[in-house]
């Protein structure tokens, strides 16, 4: 199973695959990214992996958003972002929120996820709704299933990433 959950900042992606996450109870690999201390202005946007403890150093920072742009560190990406997708046994269930513009630049990291896409797990990936050559590839993966989320079909849609996910975890 290959689900792409696709949508802007804000629609859902991340607590639709929140709560697929608590409903599977399954082991899960992959990471999550998540923006902080908003309110100052400069919001740190780290990535961790589900296999360990959230950590907050320079060596999962993967940039920060000023006035809406963003500060890029590919590096981090092609370290810890690829860390964060090693050693994964086939067949299980692997996560990737968020894909988004930031990665653009990391080569290893961005080969490491299509190696994952491609390969024999079950992927679900939340990605922008941007459009540049890496997110548009991420969407064109041959079998991948694609639900756009947005404040409007909040429910339509995890309705249908369900059925997807029923379907392959019967």
């Amino acid at each position: 199973m290959k689900l792409i959950i696709s949508g802007r900042s804000g629609s859902g992606k991340s607590t639709l695959i929140n709560d697929i996450i608590k409903k599977l109870n399954t082991p899960v690999y992959g990471f999550i990214t998540k923006k902080y201390d908003v309110q100052s202005g400069t919001c740190p946007v780290y990535i961790h992996a589900l296999t360990k403890p959230l950590s907050f150093s320079e060596a999962n920072r993967i940039g920060s958003c000023r006035d809406q742009k963003p500060e890029k560190r590919p590096f981090i990406f092609d370290s810890y972002g690829v860390y964060t997708l090693k050693d994964i046994p086939e067949g299980a269930l692997v996560i990737m929120d968020e894909l988004g513009v930031m990665e653009e630049e990391a080569k290893r990291f961005k080969k490491r996820v299509f190696e994952v896409m491609n390969g024999k797990y079950n992927v679900i990936a939340a990605v922008r709704d941007k459009h540049t050559l890496f997110l548009d590839e991420i969407r064109a993966v041959k079998n991948a299933e694609i639900v756009n989320i947005s404040e409007n079909n909040r429910t339509a849609a995890a309705k249908r990433a369900y059925a997807i996910i029923n379907k392959a975890y019967k």
